[in-house]
């Protein structure tokens, strides 16, 4: 099942608040209905940027928690200052990445400051497939429509196109707040939030995303599902009404591209039962078929020896080895090994970790006994002859993985078995 859910919500400088279940990403995600979830926010409090919240209060650890429920691991995340991108994946997706990237444009002050900004995440799995997502909070205002398409032009540098090749498979999503409104009134009768189902059919005309679209000045080979539901902003905070102080308009989007990678779209909608905000989320479901296509697979960068059942009492170490010189080429002694109780809550914070540098090689192949000379991957690749060693103190009671994280990368370019810590008999 090749879907990706994604998610796109202005916070409104509010703090989380109500239960995981109002929320429609948490349901799909319970319900296992995609591989990969998007989530982007826009207005974080200034507080969670800064570190002054505490962390209990802050929006990432709501949707690390809240997907942690689901048994789903937050891949990667970027935050720039008030904005907020998060990839979420079940842990079998994770072993499935290869290489992951960041770019960003600031608009704010002249570029200096990011609370009007665009950032994108470019993720390479291991099957050639190519996901780019990229997220927007572009200038408010009515009158700012040609601002508007000034900073599109700007943000086109985080569609990452000067590193797609023509035989490429790659898919690229634009979420956010992109600020587009509706002129002319023509949304000034609607006073809920489940009265303008519907409605944009009708005043597409009045829509400044719809215009720019039609006029194919800015998104160009974007296309954005029918918009069936209501606007989704502004409303009074804490209901559905809308707030006439603004014309209520569809400011949030979700768009897409694709290059050799046919998608279908499943859901567009308004997430409702979330009112924190004088914006209401929105949410799409696209269906990729070859998402997570085996014609062609690289082979891990790191592989590790399996690991048996563990005892609590006794020191823990394990064994790890490297495909086509990775560590002499590219790696680094800031790389690191981490030590994971499942579910994994975030790759980037495991229960113990320990740098590459302090790491030691080993030669003991004896318990995995084979010609060193002659390694190679399924796909022909060589294998390095060296083995390493990571070690730990002790491990608690439970399931674990151990998992190389690359600085090069961004990510984890390798994970262990599961094996289980027992206690002392």
């Amino acid at each position: 099942m090749g879907i990706v859910f994604l998610y796109t919500f202005n916070v409104g400088k509010s703090f989380p608040a109500g239960a995981f279940e109002s929320f429609q990403v948490y349901q799909d995600a319970k319900e296992d209905k995609a591989r990969i979830w998007a989530v982007a926010l826009q207005e974080v409090p200034n507080g969670e940027v800064s570190g002054i919240t505490i962390k209990s209060r802050t929006w990432l650890n709501f949707f690390i928690n809240m997907m942690s429920s689901a048994n789903k691991t937050l891949i990667h995340h970027r935050y720039l200052l008030s904005n907020l991108l998060m990839v979420f994946s079940d842990l079998d997706f994770a072993k499935f990445l290869q290489k992951i990237e960041n770019r960003s444009v600031k608009y704010t002050l002249g570029g200096t400051l990011g609370y009007k900004s665009t950032m994108g995440i470019r993720i390479l799995l291991r099957n050639g497939v190519d996901l780019v997502f990229v997220t927007s909070h572009l200038v408010h205002g009515e009158a700012n429509a040609d601002l508007r398409c000034k900073q599109y032009e700007l943000a086109k540098m985080c569609l990452f196109d000067d590193t797609l090749d023509v035989s490429e498979h790659r898919i690229v999503f634009w979420l956010g707040d992109l600020n587009f409104r509706v002129e002319g009134g023509h949304t000034s009768d609607l006073f809920t939030a489940y009265e303008g189902v519907g409605r944009h059919a009708t005043c597409s005309h009045a829509d400044q995303l719809h215009q720019v679209l039609k006029k194919k000045l800015i998104f160009e080979d974007f296309t954005e599902p029918e918009i069936k539901f209501s606007p989704s902003y502004r409303f009074k905070v804490g209901t559905c009404l809308y707030d006439h102080a603004r014309a209520p308009s569809w400011c949030d989007r979700i768009l897409v591209k694709q290059y050799n990678l046919p998608y279908t779209n499943l859901v567009y909608d308004l997430d409702i039962p979330v009112q924190v905000s004088d914006h209401l989320p929105v949410y799409a479901t696209y269906e990729i078929p070859q998402l997570l296509k085996a014609d062609y697979i690289v082979d891990n960068i790191c592989n590790f020896q399996p690991i048996p059942c563990w005892t609590c009492s006794v020191y823990f170490m394990c064994q790890f080895g490297f495909n086509n010189g990775y560590y002499a080429e590219q790696g680094s002694n800031r790389d690191w090994v981490g030590f994971y109780s499942l579910p994994i809550k975030n790759i980037k914070e495991p229960d113990g970790w320990m740098y590459m540098g302090l790491c030691y090689e080993s030669n003991d192949f004896a318990s995995q006994p084979v010609e060193a000379s002659s390694l190679k991957t399924l796909t022909g690749n060589s294998v390095d002859n060296k083995r390493y060693v990571a070690e730990w103190s002790s491990l608690k009671v439970g399931r674990y993985v151990v998992g190389y994280y690359s600085v090069k990368y961004d990510t984890l370019i390798g994970i262990s078995n599961v094996f289980t810590v027992r206690a002392s008999v």
